[in-house]
């Protein structure tokens, strides 16, 4: 019987995720993780933005698209109890995770000023942004497993990243209302237009044979 729990537990080596305070920021987000060895798991998480579902965010303005994090995670605890008796699971405990960030979105509707191609006048109008970021992250969380069927998953991360804006407009002269960035990139935040980027979240699973 008790090698029968035990490998009801070690059977379980993979987990799919969602992030519920994701829809408040306007994104939903959806993981997988998967144990490579004891000790690194794989781990990915994708978004589909859409700032209507949530808080706008900065400026109001409509942001919609997608980012994407692949990560590997090495875990520095695995214990689990059942009864009194210590096991193993290897999606379980304190870790270290590595993602790679890259998010791609569009801003609708950012006043700007333009030039009126018909007589050169500079006029007041709007324009559609592009937005791509990627970086790094290193991360810092836990792991807990809630009856051999629920994963909870809280961490914390910082790194660097970058970012790049351009006015969808060629029409575009001058300063737009969106200049200063848009602070909140969905795969991550950073501080104004310095390279500092920083996350975190709290993900619900369940685990998977």
């Amino acid at each position: 019987m008790s090698a029968n729990q035990s490998q009801e537990i070690l059977d379980k080596r993979r987990a799919i995720k969602f992030e519920p305070f994701g829809l408040v920021g306007g994104r939903v987000i959806a993981g997988y993780e998967k144990v490579l060895k004891v000790g690194i798991n794989l781990e990915v998480k994708g978004g589909y933005v859409n700032s209507k579902i949530g808080y706008y965010g900065y400026n109001n303005y409509y942001k919609e698209g997608v980012f994407l994090k692949p990560g590997i995670k090495f875990l520095l605890g695995t214990d689990y109890y059942y009864k009194g008796v210590k096991y193993t699971h290897p999606l379980r405990g304190h870790y270290i995770r590595f993602d790679v960030l890259f998010s791609r979105f569009k801003i609708h509707d950012v006043e700007a000023y333009l030039i009126n191609p018909t007589n050169g006048y500079q006029v007041f109008g709007r324009t559609d942004q592009r937005v791509i970021a990627y970086g790094m992250l290193i991360n810092y969380g836990r792991q807990v497993i809630l009856g051999n069927i629920i994963t909870l998953d809280y961490f914390i991360g910082l790194g660097i990243a970058k970012h790049s804006v351009k006015n969808l407009n060629n029409n575009v002269t001058g300063n737009t209302a969106n200049d200063f960035g848009s602070f909140r990139y969905y795969s991550h935040t950073q501080i104004g237009n310095l390279p500092i980027a920083f996350n975190g979240g709290l993900a619900l699973g369940v685990l998977l044979r």
